[in-house]
């Protein structure tokens, strides 16, 4: 093999273990996420007046845009709430409450913690002392609201297998290409057709994941996937710019094949 095609293909060798990398660091993993430390007003708490905001501590930073802080009375109406700030650090999230008169009152926040992961969550406080109403079937019948729809769940499994699936094609690719490239530099239609399907497959499955990721974040269906205005506040996750890395990357991998003089005419051949 000449030193041309040596030095090309430990770059495309590179690029692909780059690749493979980003994928499963990107994969679902039993890492610990943002867990509520506090709140105020504090769970099943009862208050002499309406509080004039309520305040979500978490353990580690979560990204504001993609909060979401929900209010409920004892009827099941939302009160409109001012929008998510940050606190005192970037753990803290706050949300301004109108004045409220006396009853049971449920919170329902989702948050996105720094790996991109969502979390759900709820509590109920209750403002004076007569009228009291059971918090828990409360909030039992308003929580389904903070969650996203299970087919982005579902959705998101498919996007993960696909892009894994990807990676595996790619790398058993390029091991094909090593061995099947002859001296003229020809490679094999095999080799070329399970690299390039592998490379579609990770593409495919890197952009599906991240816009269902935005989907996740905002509580939304499918079809939010392609809601650009979320795609920036994803991208500032961790998991989101890994996505976004690793698309990057394999536009790299393929600019290498299609503007290498010596092998694009080798590489489209059927």
């Amino acid at each position: 093999m000449n030193c041309a095609r040596t030095r090309l293909l430990v770059a495309l060798a590179v690029i692909v273990v780059a690749v493979g990398a980003v994928g499963f660091s990107t994969s679902p993993t039993a890492q610990a996420h943002a867990a509520l430390e506090s709140s105020s007003p504090a769970p099943s708490s009862v208050l002499e007046q309406s509080p004039p905001l309520i305040s979500l501590d978490f353990d580690e930073g979560v990204s504001v845009p993609l909060t979401s802080i929900q209010l409920f009375d004892s009827d099941k109406v939302s009160i409109e709430l001012g929008p998510p700030t940050s606190g005192a650090d970037a753990s803290v999230v706050e949300a301004s409450v109108p004045a409220l008169d006396d009853g049971t009152f449920a919170v329902i926040w989702r948050i996105s913690s720094a790996d991109g992961h969502v979390i759900t969550g709820a509590f109920s406080f209750q403002v004076g002392t007569a009228g009291a109403a059971d918090g828990t079937g409360l909030i039992d019948s308003v929580a389904s609201g903070a969650k996203a729809d299970p087919s982005v769940g579902r959705a998101l499994g498919i996007a993960r297998f696909a892009a894994i699936l990807g990676v595996v094609l790619l790398l058993g690719g390029l091991f094909m290409v090593m061995m099947s490239a002859d001296d003229s530099g020809l490679i094999g239609w095999p080799a070329r057709r399970v690299m390039w399907f592998g490379w579609a497959g990770v593409m495919i499955g890197s952009l599906a994941n991240f816009g269902l990721l935005a989907a996740n974040a905002a509580g939304g269906s499918v079809g939010d996937s392609f809601d650009s205005s979320l795609w920036g506040d994803i991208a500032d996750t961790r998991t989101g710019g890994l996505l976004v890395a690793r698309v990057f990357l394999l536009v790299l991998f393929g600019g290498v094949l299609l503007t290498n003089s010596r092998y694009r005419e080798v590489w489209w051949r059927t």
